[in-house]
C-alpha cells in the first residue's frame, strides 16, 4: 500500500484537530486538573475530623511518593474525562467529510478507501497522543517547579501508565469513528456519543454500586438473623466510606471484623461482575494496582483492595478505603491485571475493525 496519501491525510487531520475548540477545551481541563492536584498535595490538608484517621493519613503521606499522590487521584479523574476526548474527536470524523462532500473529492484522487480510513484514524490517534503527552509533561514540570520530587520510580510508573491511558482513550476514539460511519448527521453522532459515555462510565456504575451494596447487605442481614444480630446503615453509603451498625450480642462464633470483610468482599464481587464490560472499570483497576507502590499495611503477601476499620462514637463500624498497592516490581503488578489489558486491547481492535469493514462497504453519497 502506498503510504504517501495516508501520511498526507494524517498530517492534515492533526493540524485540523489541534486547532479545534473541543481539543483546546479538553486540554485546558487536563492542565487545570494537574494544577489543582499539585496545589492540593503541596497544601497538605486533610478532610478528617477523627484524630486516628488524621494520624493514619499522615502515615500514608510519609510512605507514598508526593508525585504519586498527585497522579493517583488524577488518573481516577481521567477515567471520566478521557472517554469524552475520544468520542469528541471521533464522532464526526467520517460523516462530516460525507456531509460536506469533501470525501468524494478526496477519493477521486489515486486513493483507496482503506488509506482514507487509516489516515483519518491515525490523525485522530496522534492528536490524542499529543494531548496526553502535554498533560504528563505539564504535570511533571509543575511538580518540579513546586519543589515536589519526581523519583526514578515515579517515572517508571508513568512510563507504564501512559500507554495504558492512551489505549483506554483509543477504545472510545474507535467507538466514535464507528458511530460516525453508522450515522450520517454529525450532530446526532456527537449527542449519541456523549450519551453513551455518560451512561456507560457514570450512570450505570453508580446504580450498579448501589445495587451491589444493597444485595450484599441484605444477604448479610439474612445470614446474621439466626444469631439475633441485625445490621443497619447509619450513614450515607459512598465508595469511600461505609457505616454499619450491628445490634445484638456478639459471641465467640461471630467475628465483627469477619462480618464486615465478607460484606465488603461480596459487594465488590457483585460490582465487578456487573461492570465487567465497562472500560472505565478496567482502567481504574489497572491504575489502582500499579500507581501506588512500595506501600503495605497489614498482610503484605496479598494484594489488598482496601484496609482500615474503626468504630466511631455512635458505635458504628466504619470502613474506609486505604488501597496500598503491591510491593514488588512493576512487572509483578501488571501480572495481576493482564486480563484487563487484554479486554482493553480487544475492545479497541474490535471497534477499529468493525469501523474499517463498515467504511469499506458504506454508501458515501
Amino acid at each position: 500500500m502506498n503510504l504517501s496519501p495516508t501520511v498526507n491525510i494524517v498530517l492534515k487531520d492533526i493540524q485540523t484537530n489541534i486547532k479545534t475548540k473541543r481539543f483546546t477545551g479538553i486540554l485546558l481541563i487536563f492542565v487545570g486538573f494537574a494544577v489543582l492536584a499539585i496545589y492540593n498535595v503541596s497544601s497538605g490538608s486533610y478532610a478528617f475530623d477523627d484524630p486516628q484517621l488524621l494520624q493514619l493519613a499522615g502515615k500514608l503521606r510519609s510512605m507514598i511518593s508526593p508525585f504519586t499522590r498527585i497522579f493517583l487521584p488524577f488518573h481516577q479523574v481521567l477515567v471520566k474525562v478521557l472517554p469524552f476526548l475520544g468520542i469528541l474527536l471521533g464522532a464526526d470524523l467520517i460523516n462530516q467529510e460525507i456531509q460536506k462532500g469533501t470525501i468524494r473529492v478526496t477519493l477521486s484522487h489515486p486513493l483507496y478507501r482503506d488509506q482514507f480510513y487509516i489516515g483519518k484514524f491515525l490523525g485522530a490517534l496522534v492528536t490524542v497522543f499529543i494531548g496526553l503527552l502535554i498533560f504528563y509533561i505539564t504535570g511533571i514540570g509543575l511538580a518540579l517547579v513546586k519543589g515536589i520530587p519526581v523519583t526514578l520510580f515515579d517515572l517508571k510508573v508513568l512510563s507504564v501508565l501512559f500507554p495504558i491511558t492512551f489505549l483506554y482513550t483509543l477504545i472510545y476514539l474507535s467507538t466514535g469513528i464507528f458511530i460516525s460511519i453508522l450515522i450520517k448527521n454529525p450532530k446526532n453522532t456527537l449527542i449519541l456519543g456523549l450519551l453513551l459515555v455518560i451512561l456507560a462510565e457514570m450512570v450505570y456504575p453508580f446504580f450498579v454500586f448501589k445495587a451491589a451494596s444493597n444485595i450484599a447487605f441484605k444477604e448479610l442481614q439474612e445470614e446474621l438473623e439466626p444469631y439475633g444480630l441485625t445490621l443497619e446503615r447509619t450513614g450515607g453509603l459512598t465508595s469511600l466510606e461505609e457505616r454499619i451498625k450491628i445490634s445484638g450480642t456478639l459471641n465467640e462464633k461471630i467475628d465483627m471484623y469477619d462480618i464486615i470483610i465478607r460484606y465488603r468482599e461480596n459487594s465488590n464481587y457483585i460490582y465487578r461482575k456487573l461492570t465487567l464490560f465497562v472500560p472505565g472499570e478496567w482502567y481504574k483497576r489497572i491504575v489502582s494496582k500499579i500507581a501506588v507502590r512500595k506501600v503495605c499495611i497489614g498482610d503484605c503477601n496479598t494484594m489488598p483492595e482496601s484496609s482500615g476499620m474503626r468504630i466511631n462514637a455512635n458505635g458504628d463500624v466504619v470502613l474506609s478505603d486505604y488501597t496500598m498497592g503491591w510491593e514488588g516490581s512493576l512487572w509483578e503488578a501488571l501480572s495481576f491485571v493482564w486480563q484487563y489489558l487484554i479486554l482493553m486491547l480487544s475492545s479497541f481492535l474490535c471497534m477499529f475493525i468493525a469501523g474499517y469493514i463498515k467504511f469499506i462497504n458504506a454508501d458515501l453519497e
